[in-house]
């Protein structure tokens, strides 16, 4: 099997490791470059220069000046929207999906924080669409600890040349059984170097971060896939219409909390009352309300205690 069949295969997880400045980015983006002349389409986060903005850039020193760069191809695909990403996923075969700056997205010290557990979903879900992940980040504490111990295939170590140049070194996991803890425990262990990988020709943006919006339910959208019982053709098919029903419900959770809405069940409640006489109310004028697009009552917060208070309830 080749190295990119290995390495780059359906369902795999990789991490990108290296301190600032030594490489990441640009050894993710020769690799996308590189993969896409064997059919291989990249999903990132990571920002490019328009094809306009080149000069501009090498005149401030954000390009080096003796590479011809080339226009970024639309097989390597710029999406820092979440719901996007996994939409995305779904189609084709030979997907590879670039997280960069995730040390800075999450942190494994907070393991129970809800970007930590939106990430672990992430790189599950993205596996489980048939994507490869490749996780950015500075050093393996900060990739998600249930990721880095169980899921990791492979670990991959960037190192700057004087000239330039990066030297990578590929560490490939291995299971084994630890006798004195009875468990089974993962050890990344050396399996190759890469030396002298050139700089990359597509013009990325190293002054602006990897950004990424949640803007999606992750660890629901993975609970839902894996109590499917969807295989793997049915769960690219059925993942779309699970994830814009995800994306409208979230906007719908966001909307309420910005305009300090309740919805009926806990207007109800306040209230003291059935949630079939609250929607009486509402259609007798009682309470005002709007609905959402799923035509579910929404009360605002301000309106259901101006009703609390003529009721002598507060």
């Amino acid at each position: 099997m080749s190295f990119v069949d290995n390495f780059f295969r359906a369902g795999r997880i990789n991490t990108l490791l290296g301190n600032p400045d030594e490489g990441k980015t640009n050894l993710a983006v020769y690799f996308g470059q590189n993969l896409i002349k064997y059919g291989y389409t990249i999903l990132s986060n990571i920002a490019f220069f328009k094809p306009e903005n080149i000069a501009k850039a090498k005149e401030l020193g954000y390009l080096k000046n003796d590479i011809n760069y080339e226009p970024k191809p639309e097989q390597f695909k710029y999406i820092p929207v979440a719901s996007q990403l996994l939409l995305e996923a779904c189609k084709g075969d030979k997907n590879v999906v670039i997280i960069d700056e995730a040390g800075v997205v999450i942190s494994s010290s907070r393991a129970m924080s809800e970007s930590v557990l939106q990430f672990k979903f992430l790189g599950f879900s993205i596996r489980k669409l048939g994507a490869c992940p490749i996780l950015i980040a500075q050093d393996k504490q900060s990739v998600v600890p249930s990721l880095r111990k169980t899921l990791v295939d492979y670990e991959v170590q960037v190192h700057r040349r004087s000239d330039d140049r990066r030297d990578i070194t590929f560490l490939k996991s291995h299971k084994f059984f630890n006798q004195s803890t009875g468990d089974y425990e993962i050890k990344f262990k050396h399996h190759d170097d890469v030396v002298n990988v050139p700089p990359a020709t597509i013009p990325f943006d190293s002054v602006h971060p990897g950004g990424f919006t949640w803007n999606i339910n992750l660890a629901e959208f993975y609970n839902m896939i894996s109590l499917s019982g969807y295989d793997s053709i049915e769960i690219k098919k059925h993942a779309p219409r699970l994830i814009n029903n995800l994306v409208a419900e979230r906007k719908i959770d966001e909307f309420m909390k910005r305009k300090k809405f309740m919805r009926t069940g806990s207007a109800a409640d306040f209230l003291k009352v059935s949630t079939v006489t609250i929607r009486n109310w509402a259609d007798e004028g009682k309470i005002n309300c709007i609905k959402d697009v799923k035509g579910n009552r929404l009360f605002s917060r301000s309106e259901v205690t101006r009703l609390a208070i003529e009721k002598g309830l507060i």
